[in-house]
């Protein structure tokens, strides 16, 4: 038996990462991806940053050329497309059982001992 005594939950990243979410950090390598299989976002990311054109990983390293590779990224269906695929692989990789933490919140759930 569960007994929730009127607790307040609040989920971190710890549970998003045991039900095979990827992290913030692991996005670079799925951006620098994402760069090296699109030439034309690549060339439009280093031409609006002022950088000769380079790999992907480099591109990447600096924190503020990140809003204006996510914004090239999303703009580019093909792209786009790209990122979402080594997301959703990334996490499938990863999420082959649910994690205890979810496991638990929908047992509390169920037996509606939770307000949403």
């Amino acid at each position: 038996m569960i007994r929730t005594s009127n607790a307040v939950a609040e989920l971190g990243a710890g549970a998003l990462f045991d039900a095979g979410m990827p992290l913030a950090g692991e996005l670079r390598p799925l951006l620098w991806g994402v760069l090296d299989e699109s030439r034309s976002v690549k060339a439009q990311v280093s031409a609006e940053l002022g950088l000769p054109e380079s790999s992907g990983k480099i591109l990447v390293e600096a924190d503020h050329n990140l809003q204006i590779i996510w914004k090239h990224v999303s703009a580019d269906s093909l792209a786009r497309q790209v990122f979402q695929e080594k997301f959703c692989a990334l996490n499938s990789a990863r999420a082959q059982l649910p994690s205890p933490s979810h496991t638990a919140i929908a047992r509390i759930i169920y037996l509606r001992e939770a307000m949403l």
